[in-house]
């Protein structure tokens, strides 16, 4: 549940914090070309949460590892996730 919450808010149960991985495979992607800017999202799987995410990165495909480099809600309330390719790293 996004933005965490004591109670779901479809049948009011009690939920509770629990970390997830953050790498997680790209299951498909589509590149967007809406009002003349170009964007890459996708839908990733982590651990059996499938997540859609903006997407960085260069020769992407499925099935490829991917990792989230950051999420939240931005002030319009909007949320938002980010990912790149697991390869992609740079330490």
């Amino acid at each position: 549940m996004w933005p965490p919450s004591y109670f779901c808010s479809n049948c009011f149960a009690k939920t509770e914090l629990k970390k997830f991985e953050t790498v997680g495979t790209l299951l498909e992607f589509t590149t967007s070309h809406v009002n003349n800017s170009r964007g890459t999202f996708g839908v990733v799987d982590l651990a059996g949460i499938r997540i859609v995410g903006a997407i960085s990165g260069e020769l992407l495909r499925e099935g490829i590892e991917v990792r989230m480099t950051s999420c939240g809600i931005t002030q319009d309330g909007s949320v938002y996730y980010d990912f790149e390719p697991s390869s992609d790293r740079r330490e």
